[in-house]
């Protein structure tokens, strides 16, 4: 496991002061965080990224990847059902897996700043993406720039074209990843021909009598279930499958129309205009006049107008993101060593509580953002 390098401690107190106006709350969530959960909450595709543990009983946790769910997490216990306003304030060590395009720039332990908000105001988002424009200047680069994006765009651009919704919810989860999403794409927009005759066979029958006949061939085969999935889950998950394999292909219009909305990026007025011509539904108009993309609150935010692009691609870099999204690169470093991120990701935190709230943060790389590092 290689580790990043440390920061001077004159330039982490920079890089940290912006977010310790209030001050907000501080917390230092658990370091072994549960595998399951976090795998239910930010996509099995994680998994590959995660350093896994095992304990005694068989139970599966991992090192923390990120902080945003175990701060979730605790403000959930700590609210208790009730729609608390609460900032919190993190620090601490982050551990994932170098990507497989290479280790160089992306140690497997590394240093994490950031703030998670809940129950803010309308404006929470483009303050976010202020606050890590700050903290990550304060790092010394000059050669900073924010690309910002829209889960929640994108969704309702496919409900607006029409997206049948089997198709719609693959297409969204993939979108984080584009590789993914592109493979998604190709294989909408094709019909399996043997998904109607398997569906059909699984579908009257209830997902206890499939797990039951996971259970048995895993009886006789003498297999033990790894991972943590039970018969039921993964019964869940076959059926599913076959669902999707079933569902009806996209019109090489609707093709055509998503490509040309991934294609997107530049000025975000001009973007919102791009989007107009493509698609006049009430979803996406809604969608943009809610947001308006948020530029003036970004720029009284102190972010520089001409930093600002618009990425219709851009979904962020976790699954549990469902609405405005932001990364801060540096020209210097490249791509793929973001030196902060963040977004809105209020479904995730429905999901812990059951309750619908309003949640969004940001995470800094204060080794990135500093103009000594690399």
């Amino acid at each position: 496991m290689r580790s990043e390098p440390r920061v001077p401690e004159s330039v982490l107190d920079r890089i940290r002061a912006p977010f310790l106006v209030g001050p907000p709350e501080q917390i230092d969530p658990a370091v072994i965080q549960p595998l399951n959960l976090l795998l239910d909450l930010s996509g099995e595709a994680m998994r590959e990224r995660l350093f896994v543990v095992q304990g005694e009983n068989g139970a599966e946790a991992c090192l923390r990847p990120d902080f945003t769910i175990p701060v979730a997490r605790a403000y959930v216990d700590e609210a208790e059902g009730d729609a608390l306003e609460r900032h919190y304030y993190y620090q601490g060590q982050a551990f994932r897996m170098p990507p497989a395009s290479g280790s160089k720039g992306h140690p497997s332990e590394f240093l994490q700043i950031g703030m998670e908000s809940f129950g803010g105001g309308e404006n929470a988002e483009s303050q976010m993406a202020g606050l890590a424009w700050k903290s990550a200047m304060a790092g010394g680069r000059i050669d900073l720039s924010l690309r910002i994006g829209d889960v929640g765009l994108f969704a309702a651009f496919l409900e607006d074209i029409g997206t049948p919704e089997i198709i719609a919810t693959r297409l969204r989860r993939a979108f984080t990843r584009p590789q993914r999403l592109k493979a998604e794409l190709a294989r909408a927009a094709t019909r399996n021909p043997d998904a109607g005759r398997i569906a059909a066979a699984l579908a009257g029958q209830a997902t206890r009598r499939a797990a039951e006949a996971i259970e048995k061939r895993w009886a006789d085969e003498g297999l033990e279930p790894v991972g943590g999935r039970t018969a039921s889950e993964i019964a869940d998950r076959l059926i599913a499958l076959t669902q999707e394999a079933s569902a009806p292909c996209l019109a090489r219009a609707q093709v055509e129309y998503i490509q040309t909305y991934l294609s997107l990026v530049g000025d975000p007025g001009a973007v919102r205009a791009a989007v107009r011509d493509l698609v006049r539904g009430d979803a996406t108009e809604q969608k943009m006049g809610a947001s308006g993309f948020m530029l003036d609150a970004l720029v009284k935010a102190g972010v520089p107008a001409d930093r600002i692009r618009f990425d219709a691609s851009f979904g962020g870099p976790f699954t549990y993101y469902d609405g405005f999204v932001f990364e801060i690169t540096s020209a210097a470093l490249g791509d793929g060593l973001t030196v902060a991120a963040g977004g809105r990701y209020d479904a995730l935190l429905a999901q812990l509580s059951g309750k619908a709230s309003r949640a969004v943060g940001c995470m800094v790389r204060p080794y990135r953002a500093w103009n000594g590092a690399l």
